[in-house]
Parts: C-alpha cells; sequence; structure tokens
C-alpha cells in the first residue's frame, strides 16, 4: 500500500511539472511573437554612404546607362555620374570612358556591358560579361573585375579584358602591372594564378582551364 501511494505522489508531481513547463513556455513563445520585429532601412534608389561615385567623362556612338531601379538600360549623350549598382553599355558603334577620380579609369569599347557592382573604398568590384575594355588602377584601392566564371584581382597597372562572343574564350592582357586571377576548376577546386607584365591568360569557360603565354 506505501509503495502504491509513494507511485501516485510521484505521478501528480510529475503531471504538476510538466504542466508548469508547458505554461512556462507558452508565456515565453508568447512575448517573443508580441515582440517588435528589429527594423532595417535599405533603398533601392541610394547606394551606401561610404561607396564612392565615379563619372562617365566621355562617350561616342550607341551608348547606355541603367540605374539601380531600372530594368532595362536607357540611351545617354553627354556625360554624368555613375555608382555602385548602375550599368554602362555600349552598343555597334559606342565607346565611353568611365572614371573613378584617382583610382581607376576604364576604355570599354563596342558591344560591351559594365555593371558596377560594388565601389566600396576598401574593395572595388566591376562586372564584364561580354565584349572588351581597358582597366587602369590609379592607386592602392583594392580593384576586381567579375568576369563570368574568372574573378580578376588588378595589383597593379594597366589591363585588357575581352570576351569572346562566339567562343568560350576570356582573355586578359596585363599590358603593365600584375593580376592575380581566381577561379574554380572542372572538380570546383578554387585556383590563383599570378600574371606578369607582357603576358596574357586565356581562360576556356567551358573546360575551366588557363593559358598563361608572353604576347
Amino acid at each position: 500500500m506505501k509503495n502504491i501511494l509513494i507511485f501516485v505522489a510521484y505521478f501528480l508531481l510529475g503531471i504538476f511539472l510538466i504542466f508548469s513547463f508547458r505554461q512556462l513556455t507558452e508565456t515565453i513563445n508568447f512575448h517573443e511573437l508580441n515582440s517588435p520585429l528589429p527594423q532595417f532601412s535599405f533603398s533601392l534608389d541610394t547606394p551606401p554612404s561610404q561607396s564612392l561615385q565615379g563619372a562617365i567623362t566621355s562617350l561616342s556612338g550607341e551608348v547606355e546607362w541603367q540605374s539601380r531601379v531600372a530594368t532595362e538600360p536607357a540611351k545617354i549623350t553627354k556625360p554624368r555620374q555613375v555608382q555602385q549598382g548602375e550599368g554602362v553599355k555600349t552598343l555597334e558603334s559606342g565607346q565611353a570612358m568611365i572614371v573613378f577620380p584617382d583610382i581607376a579609369g576604364i576604355a570599354v569599347y563596342p558591344k560591351t556591358e559594365i555593371n558596377i557592382i560594388q565601389t566600396l573604398p576598401s574593395n572595388i568590384l566591376i562586372g564584364q560579361n561580354n565584349g572588351a575594355a581597358d582597366y587602369k588602377k590609379l592607386n592602392g584601392n583594392h580593384l576586381s573585375v567579375r568576369s563570368q566564371n574568372l574573378l580578376v584581382k588588378i595589383n597593379q597597372g594597366e589591363i585588357m579584358i575581352s570576351v569572346d562572343e562566339n567562343k568560350p574564350y576570356i582573355t586578359v592582357n596585363v599590358i603593365t602591372g600584375s593580376v592575380t586571377v581566381v577561379y574554380n576548376d572542372i572538380n570546383f577546386i578554387t585556383k590563383l594564378v599570378d600574371v606578369s607584365p607582357g603576358e596574357s591568360l586565356l581562360f576556356r569557360t567551358d573546360t575551366k582551364r588557363i593559358t598563361v603565354y608572353k604576347d
């Protein structure tokens, strides 16, 4: 009889503890759900305040500019400012010069599209998936170009990047200075290759292979 009473006592205590824990959990969840959510401020119209601004300083032929919020580029006929999140596109006869003062100059040749991905002082990143463009680094800021599956870090100097329209080729010509290119090979292993002045690099986007040769 004594054992039965002890079992009943522990059983009732267990029920009490379970009920109390459930009430506490529901109270905590209620407070969590009714607490205000954190507020985030983000605007497509305005880039980060610390990002650098550049400008299309000269242009000729058919040149288009795309704002941060536009879905299609619009034709432009005169110089204008450019900023992070915008794009510049040259058509058949178009050419343009993009300048970030004391940082970089980008000569955009016909049938080329340039995307200004990031312009933070610590890291400037440009996107170029077609056409040809000449990049000149003017100071110590980090300047890189992402071209399809290839990332080109310009250590110093001037380079030309060309993306073949008809073949799976990306060519990087190092005119002065040097670059470091980063890519994933066919086995998704990250590779780094340094290219010196007077050398060119050919990257095949289909086989993920690189060839470096003297000009």
